[in-house]
Formats: C-alpha cells, structure tokens, sequence
C-alpha cells in the first residue's frame, strides 16, 4: 500500500523539532488515485457536528430532509458555537458507529482500516516519531461548503490517542478553497498552515492546538481525506 520510494528521514527530522511532519506520495499512486475515486463517486457519508447537549452523527438523508425551521434553529445553534471557537461539521465514514453511510468499495475502505491499525504503520510511525502506538482509530471525511473542524487539541481523558493523522486525497486543491489545516499557538495566533495536498500523510502530536478552516462556497468539490488518531 505504501509508496516503495519513501524517504521518511526528512519526516523524522521535522518531526523530532516541531512536534508534526508530513510524508508527501505516501500511498502507492495507484491506491491513492483508486481511494480518491472512491471517495467522490462511490461513498455516501453520514453527517457529524457539534450541537448542544452533545455531538451528533446523522445520516446524510436525515440531513438534507430536516425542515427549514428546524435547519435555521440547528445552523444558528452551530454558528453561535463557532463564533465561541467550538464546534464541528463536516462528513464521516467511519470504521465503526456508522449511520447509514455506505461504500461501492466496501473491501478497499475496509482494508485500509485494518492497514492502518497493523504491524506495518505501527513501525513506520514508531520510526518516524519514536513513539510506540498499538493501533489506529480512523474515519473518512469530507469537508464541502460550509463545513468546519473549530481549533482544539485531541487530547480527552481516559483515551488511547496518541497521534493524529491526516491523509489527504484532495486533488488540485486551490487556498482560496478554505479547508486548510491551521496549527495554532497557545495564543491563537497561527504558526503553520497546510494546504490540503493529495497523497500525503500528516502527523501531529495530540496536544498540538489546530482546525479546518471553512470551506468556501467557491469550491468545486470536496475536501477528502482519511483521518483519526494512533492509539497506545
């Protein structure tokens, strides 16, 4: 699945002084370029955001048939978070605790799961970070107008996460598309941002601060990635 022509002591290096690092051409390219189709043609997904008391994961008809006033109540809700720096919404295919979401490749997105909880990316990342992690927890998503990751740390108590990741497969993706990966300092200010760039593997420590910045109504098509945490 990997890419054979990885050179990750670039990625080791980076990773030693900022905490987070990222592995251009990472999949195979053919595996990269079939994922990318799967996701925009063949995946349906559920619809996660963070709306009081708690998060809530719906399906994708449950969202589209909401009626007007209960949209407006839920958006106004939503922005009112947002505007506070809390918040989500954006769409999952989760590995577990999936709605309705569905996938025309259900063996390729299943086998992508179990690869990335095995033997094979627990020594790449142990490799490239020095820590030791026993697994992954992930998810598919996709941003599209609108949607949003509100800056936070990954970090909740009593969980097993260790690392996130991040394994963009948006193709020809244009910054003024929104939908970047923002780190931020303590203060709110930005250190660095990532563009999402297609095939490639980003890894950050779970205690650095970051977010998605909404994506644009300008933008044509989704923002796709498989995302979610290694585990120890």
């Amino acid at each position: 699945m990997i890419n054979n022509q990885l050179d990750i002591s670039a990625a080791r290096a980076t990773f030693a002084e900022a905490g987070r690092c990222r592995i251009d051409d990472f999949l195979a390219p053919d595996l990269a370029e079939r994922l990318l189709a799967e996701l925009s043609e063949g995946m349906n997904f559920d619809v996660a955001y963070a709306c009081s008391p708690s998060p809530k994961l719906v399906s994708a008809s449950a969202w589209q048939s909401m009626t007007e006033p209960t949209r407006t109540a839920l958006t106004r809700q939503l922005m009112a978070r947002a505007s506070e720096g809390q918040g989500f919404l954006y769409c999952t295919y989760l590995a577990k605790n999936r709605v309705s979401a569905t996938s025309r490749d259900r063996e390729l997105v299943d086998s992508i799961f179990s690869f990335w909880g095995g033997d094979v990316m627990q020594k790449l990342v142990a490799d490239i970070t020095s820590l030791n992690v026993e697994g992954a927890e992930s998810q598919f998503t996709r941003f599209t107008a609108g949607q949003y990751l509100t800056r936070h740390r990954d970090t909740l108590e009593g969980n097993k996460r260790r690392l996130a990741f991040v394994m963009s497969l948006s193709k020809d993706w244009h910054p003024d598309w929104g939908g970047l990966l923002h780190f931020y300092s303590d203060d709110g200010d930005i250190e660095e941002t990532w563009i999402p760039r297609f095939n490639a593997l980003q890894i950050f420590d779970i205690q650095q601060i970051h977010g998605v910045s909404v994506v644009a109504p300008c933008a044509p098509r989704g923002r796709y990635s498989l995302t979610g945490w290694f585990t120890a």
